[in-house]
Parts: structure tokens; sequence; C-alpha cells
């Protein structure tokens, strides 16, 4: 079994530092959100048309402008945009007048009516029940998941982190598995195992932006500013094939908050690392939450439902309240981001809709990591995050959220 606290905390006492892998060279090729990746990458002609690092860049300006514009208002102007990597714009006039409300999230108990579990519950010595019942799951990821959130949820944290690493040992290297462990991780709060695991996923995956952000918002985590502006910022420098470009569409705007977030939080870091300055902007918002997925073939939806029951997704990305919604992602592995300036009171609910899934994978059933904010850049922010296996045998969508305004 990997042993991942040995791995990790054995070489942060080495060095003094948790283990840090330079950044890698981007491959010139990234695959497309099919099993055809290999493919790509073997017979790409090298005259293939490239998306260049300045056209990205250039892509996050326009966002970050836009983004601005309707952050440095008291109203609510511009905020809804459809980006793409040709700049497409579109937006609605709205305004607000509240700017003294509070918010809080609250997460719901994920109803858990597996059988292990019920086992579990009446069991005098869990453990030892979990070990009688491997046998019977064993190849089953979700079985190791739920029950290291047993565990940790009775406080044993030990013992969950324990089983939790045992989902590694059901294919080694394989990164959609070790995406859902750092999911949990990060859930949890073990940032020192999370950058672990996600170096481990950044090193097999280079290619995908999705590898390097979620490496570098451990880093943040962790308090390695400048480490973490540079794998955010190196996303928007690099060269994309128009296949990843494609696949990709709008994560600029994603990069761009969490950039300018960074930024705020450790103004030192942005001193150390060269950032176009027409990236930087202030860029409050009352809400954010942002939606992550472990499988490249499966399409997962973020919807948010206002106090208007009114509800923000990918066919109504721009609300009357001025809700806004990234890029729809139909492959890879997300990020899907809402965003709201200013609040109206009430209740916003959040879940995650399975859309569709033509994977089949020892990874299992897709799982979801949800990172909610209150006030995100404002210098009060607040975060939660929910991780969660969507069951394509069971409910379609799931509410994993809500945010109170009072």
């Amino acid at each position: 079994m990997i042993s991942i606290p040995e791995l990790a905390v054995a070489e942060e006492m080495a060095t003094g530092v948790a283990p840090v892998t330079p950044i890698p060279s981007r491959p010139s090729a990234s695959p497309a959100a099919t099993s055809r990746a290999e493919e790509l990458r073997s017979s790409a002609p090298t005259s293939e048309k490239r998306v260049s690092a300045e056209g990205n860049s250039n892509t996050a300006k326009a966002v970050t402008s836009e983004l601005a514009m309707a952050a440095s208002d008291d109203v609510l102007q511009d905020f809804a945009v459809v980006q793409s990597l040709e700049e497409r714009v579109a937006g609605i006039q709205t305004t607000s007048s509240i700017n003294s409300i509070h918010g809080k999230i609250s997460i719901p108990e994920i109803k858990e009516d597996q059988a292990y579990l019920q086992d579990l519950n009446q069991s005098k010595d869990p453990y030892k029940s979990y070990l009688q019942l491997q046998n019977q799951y064993m190849g089953t990821p979700t079985f190791y998941f739920d029950v290291a959130n047993f565990f940790f949820k009775r406080g044993d944290h030990n013992k969950a982190l324990l089983i939790l690493s045992a989902l590694a040992d059901l294919q080694i290297e394989n990164a959609d598995l070790y995406k859902t462990i750092s999911y949990k991780l990060r859930e949890w709060g073990d940032y020192d195992n999370a950058l672990f695991i996600t170096a481990k996923v950044l090193k097999w995956r280079p290619m995908d932006p999705q590898s390097h952000r979620d490496y570098a918002l451990v880093l943040q985590d962790k308090g390695m500013f400048k480490e973490a502006l540079e794998q955010l910022y190196g996303i928007l420098t690099q060269s994309y094939s128009p296949e990843a470009a494609d696949r990709d569409d709008g994560i600029e705007e994603t990069l761009v908050m969490e950039i300018n977030n960074l930024i705020k939080v450790n103004k030192a870091a942005s001193s150390k690392v060269a950032v176009n300055k027409k990236l930087i902007a202030d860029l409050p918002v009352d809400m954010r939450v942002v939606i992550n997925w472990n499988s490249r073939n499966t399409d997962i939806d973020l919807w948010v439902t206002d106090p208007n029951q009114e509800k923000c997704f990918y066919s109504n990305p721009a609300t009357a309240i001025g809700g806004r919604l990234s890029n729809d992602f139909t492959g890879g592995y997300g990020p899907e981001q809402f965003l709201l300036k200013k609040t109206l009171k009430g209740k916003y609910k959040i879940e995650v809709d399975f859309y569709n899934d033509d994977s089949l994978t020892l990874a299992g059933p897709a799982a979801v990591m949800a990172e909610i904010y209150t006030y995100y850049s404002s210098g009060k922010q607040e975060r939660k995050i929910v991780t969660i296996y969507l069951d394509r045998n069971k409910e379609r969508n799931i509410g994993i959220g809500e945010f109170s305004f009072q």
C-alpha cells in the first residue's frame, strides 16, 4: 500500500519545505477530451497551427478588463461575459443597492445509504469490519472513498488517511484516482499530502492545464505564494494545440480570478513573479463557486439558483441579478466557475448536474470537488470545499451547498 504520509512528510522533513517540482515544459500538444490522447501526441504534424502564448495572454487581458469593469463599480455592469479563445464577449446590465448583508455557506449532509456504511455504523469495531469488507468491495473506489470519509467524520484522521491512500493501490499511476485523493485531502485541510499527490498528477499529465492549476492552488493553501503564482501564470504563457484550446476554452477566466486573488492575498508574490500588469485588477465578488472533476470524458454542469428562483447554468449563463457562469466544459476536467458581484438577501442553492459520462475506468464514477467562497478577494473571504462521487445510476443532480445572505 502506498503510504502518503511517510512519502510526503519525509521529503518535507529532509528539505525543510514541502516537496515542490519545478514548472515542467508543456508538451506541444495536449490531448483532446477523448481516448485519442496518445494518437494526437504521436501524429500531430510539425506544421500544425497553434494558439500562441500571446493569444492566451490577450484573451486573459480581455477577461481582466471585463471583470474589472464590473468589480470597480458600486453597481453591476457588463458582468456577464461569454469568453472564448476568439475573444467573444457579451454583457448584461443590472443594478443592486445591497452592500451591507452577511453571508454564510452551508454544506448539506450527503445521504450515505450504502450497505457497507450501515455495517460500519452498527459495528463495535468499525476498522475490523472495514478489513473484513475489503475482499467484497476490492476494486471499488467509492468503497474506500466513503469509508475514509466515515472515519474522518468520527475524528479518526489517521485511519481515514490510511484508507484513502488505498485508492492509489487500485491502479498505479492512475491520474484520475490521484485527483480524487487530492480533492479529499484539500477538503480535509491536509495540504502537505495534497501537495505530494498533485505533484504526482502534474508529473504524469503536464499537458493538462488543470494539473498545473490543482498543484498551484495547493501551493497557495500551504502559503507558498510565489511558487503558486508562477504555476498559475505559467498556464497563460504556454502554447496550446487547437484541440487543447477548444477543450479548455474559457479556462482563462477562472485563472485570472485566481491570479488576482493570490496577488491580493500576498502582494510580495507579485513582486517576485513577472505578471503582465494588464492582467492585474481588483476583482472582489460576494459569491464564487468553482467545480472540478477527475475524468476527461465526463460532462458535469454547475447550477446556482438565486432567491428569485432564476437558475444560472449552461443555457442561462447570465442572470438578472448579475450571476455569471463561465464557459460550459463538456470534456476535460473543468473548471466551471460561477460569480456574483453583489448579492441579494436570501438563499442560493448550489447543485452539480451529472450530464454525461462516456468513460468506464478503474477510477470509478466521476469525482467532483466544489470550492465555495463568500467575499472572494475582499480581504474577508471564507471557503468551504466539498467532494462527492456522482453515480450515474442514482441522482442526476445533487445539492452540494447553499449560500445564505441576511
